[in-house]
């Protein structure tokens, strides 16, 4: 028996088991996550057959798939391999109601934390599906594993096969690395909030467009059903040739959004070649997901807004064929072009600004019900880089929620989040789900933003805090 192999594997299962004799795979004592919609791969089964294994009261557990014979899972239609140089690859293809294997390199986690040689660090893995009636479904796992080394807890990637729900029609993959220490830090791989998405495909073809790897080696090109047009459009914005960018109309979750661009923009007018501007729109949504599209942005496009979106970054590629190095970026110094959305569901959101604007509430806030809080690391007065492990700022968020009988409570959360890739670290919102209590009168939010050497700042308007009544019946 591979006792090692074995030993990684428990301690990737979501509940603890005891130590095997000589402490070969003692519990790290570290929470690890559970999985949703998962499958063990082929090669874990044939690891753990026929090993007498006990639960955590010392009842043994029959894992030897004894009994009647059990149907194995089916074969993943596609491998998507996420390597240590932060590049992505799918070999087959992703279809609906079949399982897709992620491979992802522990090397891509750069936060990492031991104590008393256990690993007090992981990754989690998300796959967000796109599904045919325009709702999304999200599945979480745990892409890697640890092994015992000469007495030390060493990662390494764990294959696991996610199924795809039938009726998707594309997918979006990303990654938080966690570790605790003082205090639980994160760091997100989702290629700066763009995701790495990809489509998904019927077994003969159609879908949603793209290329795969087919079982000989060969490209295929698979060519995308034809889309319905996007609603109406509530609000246009404008990027004119003076370099200035206006919002007319609301941009609201569920509708869509005109582009007006200026093609004085590009700076690139070439007589004699095929050149053009890519628009891209990243709608950031409350669960600290992103989604990203791309237009052609001088066609005056309408783009679909997703439903559950908060926020919007514009920005746009300039390019011309045939001239190297030609491309030209419009992204205000790469600081994207940023509009908040008004989202079919209710939240609050601390959009970023001059002055620190006002939040905008979506919804009225009734006693009993949940809201998305959302905080704009642009907000934070008080910025480092930190290191490449981690940063050296952070925003904490809280609560306090008055009840009807007088008395109070208060909560706190990290508002903001921080990703990793090839480029650093950069700090995006994480969202807060808050729950109102079914006696809550009214409600405070507040936010503190501090460093590693000591400087804070307040948001708190003005010290008055931002203050919200409650309603008990939505009247």
């Amino acid at each position: 028996m591979n006792t090692r192999r074995l030993c990684s594997l428990l301690l990737a299962l979501p509940f603890s088991l005891p130590a095997f004799a000589g402490d070969e795979c003692a519990d790290p004592g570290v929470p690890l996550v559970s999985d949703v919609g998962f499958l063990p791969s082929m090669e874990d089964q044939e690891d753990i057959a026929g090993v007498q294994v006990t639960d955590v009261q010392g009842v043994p557990l029959d894992v030897s798939g004894g009994g009647d014979p059990v149907e194995p899972p089916p074969a993943p239609s596609g491998t998507v391999t996420f390597d240590a140089g932060w590049g992505e690859t799918l070999e087959g293809r992703l279809q609906p109601g079949e399982p897709v294997r992620i491979v992802y390199s522990p090397d891509r986690a750069g936060l990492r934390y031991y104590e008393g040689g256990a690993p007090g660090w992981g990754v989690e893995g998300y796959a967000l599906f796109t599904l045919s009636d325009g709702t999304r479904q999200t599945a979480r796992f745990n892409p890697i594993g640890f092994e015992s080394v000469d007495g030390s807890y060493q990662p390494f990637a764990l294959p696991t096969d996610v199924l795809v729900p039938a009726e998707t029609e594309a997918v979006e993959f990303y990654f938080l690395n966690y570790a605790y220490g003082d205090r639980r830090t994160e760091r997100y791989d989702s290629d700066y909030g763009a995701n790495y998405p990809f489509d998904v495909t019927e077994a003969g073809g159609g879908g949603g467009g793209g290329a795969y790897i087919d079982e000989d080696g060969q490209i295929q090109i698979v060519e995308p059903e034809e889309r319905p047009p996007p609603p109406p459009p509530t609000a246009t914005v404008t990027f004119d040739g003076d370099w200035g960018e206006q919002a007319t109309g609301q941009l609201t979750g569920g509708q869509s959004v005109r582009i007006d661009y200026d093609v004085e923009r590009a700076g690139l007018t070439p007589p004699d070649a095929d050149w053009g501007v890519d628009g891209y729109a990243q709608f950031k949504f409350a669960d600290g997901t992103f989604e990203t599209a791309r237009f052609d942005a001088l066609d005056e496009p309408a783009v679909a807004i997703p439903r559950e979106a908060v926020a919007v970054d514009f920005w746009f590629l300039s390019w011309a064929a045939g001239e190297p190095g030609g491309e030209q970026y419009d992204s205000d110094f790469g600081a994207n072009y940023t509009f908040v959305i008004q989202p079919a569901a209710p939240g609050i959101t601390f959009g970023p600004g001059d002055g620190r604007p006002a939040p905008v509430v979506r919804g009225q806030l009734i006693a009993g019900d949940t809201y998305d809080v959302t905080y704009d690391p642009e907000r934070a007065s008080h910025q480092g880089a930190g290191d490449d492990e981690a940063p050296s700022w952070h925003v904490d968020g809280y609560a306090l929620i008055h009840h009807a009988d007088g008395s109070t409570s208060t909560s706190t959360w990290p508002a903001v989040g921080f990703e990793g890739g090839a480029e650093g670290l950069r700090a995006i919102a994480a969202p807060k789900r808050l729950a109102l209590p079914d006696d809550a009168a009214a409600v405070e939010l507040w936010f503190v933003n501090w460093t590693d050497d000591g400087a804070v700042d307040y948001d708190t308007n003005g010290g008055w805090n931002y203050r919200w009544d409650v309603s008990s019946d939505g009247s």
